[in-house]
């Protein structure tokens, strides 16, 4: 047999294997439509550096803070409100329970925050060097301001 009758039947046969894989049922499309989705999901949430995050003990407890800021996502400037950070993870300010924070790299330092979403906005822990609360941020992540998301205002003990 010639080396161009056997090229030939490889590509044959390659047209023929491809054809029958074409055959696919609607139920594995759907699966790896799904497969795929969770992979964009993962990579996006790697992109961001995003994981569930824990509080850290030094600053689970009972705040009250000053609101300065825009009045965005039910805030009113220059309020003070009482901020809960609790064992459960949660940011509790007034009567609003924001749950599941992430640990991002929220300004591409190379450093994490704690991060909780409420629609379009992001409360952002801040620290000191010695762990204790520093002041909560608050920014909107829909509009960016020189690439990153337009601060709002911030919490944060009165002066």
């Amino acid at each position: 047999m010639t080396l161009k009758k056997l090229a030939g039947l490889l590509l044959i046969g390659s047209i023929f294997t491809l054809s029958a894989c074409g055959g696919t049922s609607n139920s594995t499309e759907e699966t790896d439509t799904a497969s795929e989705s969770t992979s964009d999901t993962n990579t996006t949430n790697d992109q961001n550096n995003e994981q569930s995050a824990t509080l850290p003990a030094a600053v689970q407890k009972q705040y009250t803070l000053v609101y300065s800021g825009a009045a965005v996502d039910g805030l009113t400037d220059k309020t003070s409100y009482t901020v809960t950070l609790d064992s459960d993870n949660q940011l509790i300010i007034g009567s609003k329970t924001l749950t599941n924070p992430t640990n991002e790299d929220y300004y591409n330092q190379g450093t994490t925050d704690i991060v909780w979403a409420s629609g379009n906005y992001r409360y952002i822990l801040s620290t000191k060097t010695d762990g204790s609360l520093n002041e909560i941020n608050v920014v909107d992540a829909e509009n960016e301001t020189n690439g990153f998301p337009t601060f709002k205002g911030q919490f944060a003990e009165s002066s």
